[in-house]
């Protein structure tokens, strides 16, 4: 048996090549002739309307999932669910959900669906988007600088960041991941934004702040630690390529900022997500260009030699704990222009002193 919704079209399988199921319980084709269709529920109506709605107060209520079900369908069928839908959704008990079970209808969410945001909001009005997403409520009426935000509070922004997102999953490395730092980076701010006696508003170290909040939330979901890596890694850089495009940095900063990156290219198109997800501010096309020519330079100046542990060994150095801050230097010398001879002097000459 099916879940007790009818919507626009249902797949029995995602991802699988099967017929779509345009019916839910409520729908019926007693002559595969003929083509007659019984319809108890009034599905039909729903269908053109898309509106999701449940038939059984009992039978929906078996499953816990369905509300997150019902979100996620809603979201990639572009549909809106009933109010007495949303009513029942709204007094079940979600808590003993398993967490893998709500990860994957949050996956479907945010890779099948042009707006993930919907899934996000109707959690929100139906009162379950805290039991699972405490770090994305938070972000509900936390204000922004309406300068640069006049979408609004960073709940919104967060939800147009997602949709931009979904635009660019496509050219995404790591097309979940990518979705969910996009869910992600902007969870510093509950803790970093301040208020001025000017009333400004102001959040600058919520990328630092934002770290140990996206790996809480994302560890009410998976364990997966390429995920968390690459989540807490996006939304600890996430604002800085923007704004080198914007003040057209030098090339040693921006290698050292994709040298920093655990995707580089994902880490640009979050930019663009980022720049995107502000109501009435159209996206300049120039930032994007700049960081992608930045990248080749980076790639073309990590392709040449570099300093390297055997190099300190063949120094006379003997392998300690200030290899790694040595290399580090060496390659900061690199990014600066240095050849691997000239940084290699320039590290030993350092450490003498």
């Amino acid at each position: 048996m099916l879940d007790p919704l009818h919507a626009r079209c249902l797949a029995l399988s995602d991802g699988e090549s099967r017929a779509l199921v345009y019916s839910v319980d409520n729908l019926q084709i007693p002559d595969a002739v003929t083509g007659e269709i019984v319809d108890h529920w009034g599905g039909q109506r729903d269908l053109e309307a898309l509106l999701i709605r449940h038939v059984s107060d009992d039978t929906f209520q078996e499953d816990a999932l369905r509300v997150f079900r019902a979100a996620q369908f809603a979201a990639r069928l572009n549909a809106t669910i009933a109010d007495e839908t949303v009513a029942l959704c709204a007094k079940m008990d979600v808590s003993n959900l398993s967490r893998e079970r709500v990860f994957e209808e949050l996956s479907k969410a945010l890779l099948k669906s042009d707006r993930p945001s919907v899934f996000f909001e109707i959690l929100e009005k139906c009162g379950h988007l805290s039991e699972f997403f405490p770090e994305v409520a938070a972000l509900i009426g936390v204000g922004q600088n309406p300068k640069y935000h006049p979408e609004g509070d960073v709940f919104r922004h967060t939800m147009l960041v997602v949709d931009a997102a979904a635009a660019l999953r496509n050219r995404a490395k790591e097309p979940l991941n990518f979705m969910l730092a996009a869910l992600c980076h902007d969870l510093g701010k509950v803790d970093a934004t301040e208020v001025r006696t000017t009333g400004q508003i102001s959040s600058p170290m919520h990328p630092v702040t934002g770290r140990p909040l996206a790996e809480r939330q994302l560890r009410r979901l998976t364990d997966n630690a390429r995920t968390i890596r690459y989540v807490v890694n996006m939304v600890a850089q996430h604002m800085r390529p923007n704004a080198m495009a914007m003040h057209q940095s030098k090339k040693k900063k921006t290698r050292m900022l994709f040298d920093a990156s655990v995707c580089p290219e994902d880490l640009i198109l979050l930019s663009r997500a980022d720049a995107t997800g502000k109501k009435d501010r159209p996206y300049d096309e120039r930032l994007e260009r700049f960081l992608w020519d930045r990248l080749e330079d980076y790639r073309e100046c990590v392709s040449r030699p570099m300093v390297t542990g055997q190099d300190l060994i063949d120094a006379g150095l003997a392998p300690g704990e200030d290899f790694k801050e040595l290399l580090a230097r060496a390659r900061e010398l690199h990014f600066s222009g240095a050849g691997r001879e000239a940084a290699l002097r320039q590290v030993l000459r350092e450490r003498r002193k």
